[in-house]
């Protein structure tokens, strides 16, 4: 029996006796160990589940039976690492799988995470099929975010097209459990429902069962014949809404779940020493691979997990069109910032009020909030040197002008947030002054700094040099930003 079967069995009480298996470690062990975060007073209370309490009484539980059962010691410590497994993949499932940042460079995964999830997931997740198959967040490229997405960019789409457009939004879960899916699609597409929207429905029920009630004659249809979980899958509760804007897309949520876990990690660093004396010598190297590459990755989930609240927080869109607006081809130096800096100011400290409004539900630990402010300031920057790459025309008091708003924009910053240094702050900078660069410099600028995009690369070709040298040249180092291969950072 795995670990996660027994989950099913998460009521039982765990009271460590100074007998029992959390006993062993001394309380000077324990005084002598870093201060965490989360100890036990008014202002740093543990953030906790009731589903990280039945864990933890569970491995209580694991702990009294490895004691008594000594032989099976390595069964009992590989049965604790899969509930691990199995509470780390679904708080990354629930809260932090989203298909926008996979290409947003930001290296939001570490490739120890990475591998993490995929091991988790093969050994565990597939190789039981835990996955729903009755929300889509469990299939590749149909969860809620792509979904909402996708609809979008075919709304914008069909208006620069200057198309009509009609929303409908319908709740057909139902609809998917209890009819037969080809009536469904035939029926929909005698409804006028085609194109995308057809194509998008057809596309979610393949592989998905349904059932067809007829008394005796009941029957499941679809895969699900062949799939009999073996243990109960993860569900995150319909209360829980991840997508409204008036609850910063579900952050008291997402604290809660994220910080449970790294909270349960930190009591599986603790018993470590214990486990590791209970371990057989040949069974060693497991438990160490456990910890190096399992239990210190929880923390690592923040980034992926907080960085859709950031990325949606602040319109940074916006800041772009106004960007666009701003004429950089001027003939002498302004004293004024530019307006997109004091818009982009007053989102800040909107999102200052806003995470006050939600630790008022929930404390917001400085590791999380260093975090989501992490996120949202490198978003910002690098939307900046995006706006700047856009630009058509500039002159020297243009630049100096990218110089006055940028210096603006951190001096007011510095006062909303104690993080620092200042992230992506050499990003912009070292950008705005490579508009100052000759063509030997340029030439090995791009060969320096693969950060940049090949577009904004470019655009220093053609902005910056375009009038100070000649076609031969400017195709040259077009070419030589072509050649390079430019890994994501």
């Amino acid at each position: 029996m795995t670990a996660t079967q027994n989950t099913l069995h998460w009521t039982l009480m765990l009271r460590p006796a100074g007998g029992g298996p959390t006993g062993s470690v001394s309380r000077e062990t324990l005084r002598s160990r870093k201060r965490s975060d989360y100890n036990l007073n008014k202002v740093n209370a543990p953030i906790l589940t009731n589903t990280t309490l039945n864990v933890i009484r569970l491995v209580g539980k694991y702990m009294q039976m490895m004691n008594i059962l000594k032989p099976i010691a390595f069964d009992v410590i590989h049965c604790m690492s899969q509930l691990f497994d199995y509470y780390l993949y679904a708080v990354y499932t629930f809260f932090g799988r989203n298909d926008m940042y996979e290409s947003s460079g930001l290296g939001l995964i570490s490739s120890r995470l990475r591998t993490t999830l995929n091991r988790i997931q093969e050994s565990l997740i597939d190789m039981n099929n835990l996955h729903d198959p009755n929300q889509s967040g469990f299939k590749a490229a149909h969860s809620k975010e792509t979904a909402l997405l996708a609809v979008t960019e075919k709304l914008y789409a069909a208006r620069s097209a200057k198309l009509s457009s009609v929303l409908i939004l319908l709740d057909l879960s139902a609809a998917f459990d209890t009819v037969n899916h080809k009536t469904l699609l035939s029926t929909l597409r005698s409804l006028g429902i085609c194109g995308t929207a057809w194509e998008w429905f057809a596309s979610y029920l393949d592989g998905r069962s349904y059932q067809e009630a007829g008394g005796e004659n009941a029957a499941t249809h679809g895969p699900s014949e062949d799939r009999k979980e073996k243990v109960p899958s993860p569900h995150l509760s319909q209360l829980v809404v991840l997508t409204a804007s008036s609850t910063l897309y579900g952050l008291a949520e997402r604290v809660v779940a994220t910080e449970s876990l790294v909270f349960l990690a930190e009591q599986f660093e603790l018993l470590q020493p214990h486990l590791d004396t209970m371990m057989p010598p040949a069974k060693k190297p497991f438990l160490q691979q456990f910890y190096s590459q399992t239990v210190s990755t929880a923390s690592e989930l923040r980034k992926p997990t907080y960085w859709i609240v950031a990325a949606k927080a602040i319109d940074y869109e916006q800041m772009l069109l106004l960007m666009a607006g701003v004429k950089w081809d001027i003939k002498e130096i302004m004293s004024q910032h530019n307006v997109y800096v004091d818009v982009l100011l007053k989102e800040f400290e909107e999102l200052n009020k806003r995470l006050g409004d939600v630790s008022k539900q929930v404390r917001i630990p400085l590791p999380v909030s260093n975090v989501l402010w992490e996120h949202c300031i490198r978003l910002a920057n690098r939307t900046l040197v995006e706006g700047y790459a856009n630009v058509k025309k500039c002159s020297n008091e243009g630049r100096a002008l990218m110089q006055l708003d940028f210096q603006q924009f951190l001096m007011k910053l510095e006062k909303l947030t104690d993080l620092r240094p200042i992230p992506d702050k050499e990003f912009v900078e070292t950008y705005i002054k490579a508009y100052y660069l000759t063509e030997n410099d340029m030439e090995q600028f791009i060969k320096n700094h693969r950060e940049y995009s090949m577009k904004q690369l470019a655009n220093l070709v053609n902005v910056c040099l375009g009038s100070h040298i000649n076609k031969k040249a400017r195709q040259k180092l077009l070419a030589a930003i072509d050649d390079i291969d430019r890994p994501k950072r």
